[in-house]
């Protein structure tokens, strides 16, 4: 559960950038666009960085399970 989350935001995370075009034209049009849109995106990293930080908590607070029920926990 946990792994498709963070899967999901680091997928979020890179459709929030767009590849390095090779034109001049299409940079332009890709700095301006990002200079537009730069509330939003930053807005979107906020709530993606807080769903990390909320997953991370998760993961190190839930308990482990023992796989091997005879063996001595670490």
């Amino acid at each position: 559960m946990i792994c498709s989350e963070l899967e999901t935001t680091n997928h979020k995370c890179v459709a929030l950038f767009e590849p390095s075009p090779k034109s001049r034209m299409k940079q332009a049009r890709v700095a301006f666009n990002a200079w537009m849109n730069a509330s939003k995106v930053e807005e979107e990293i906020l709530v993606l960085k807080d769903h990390v930080d909320t997953c991370h908590i998760q993961f190190t607070v839930c308990p482990r399970v023992n796989k091997f029920p005879g063996a001595n926990p670490l």
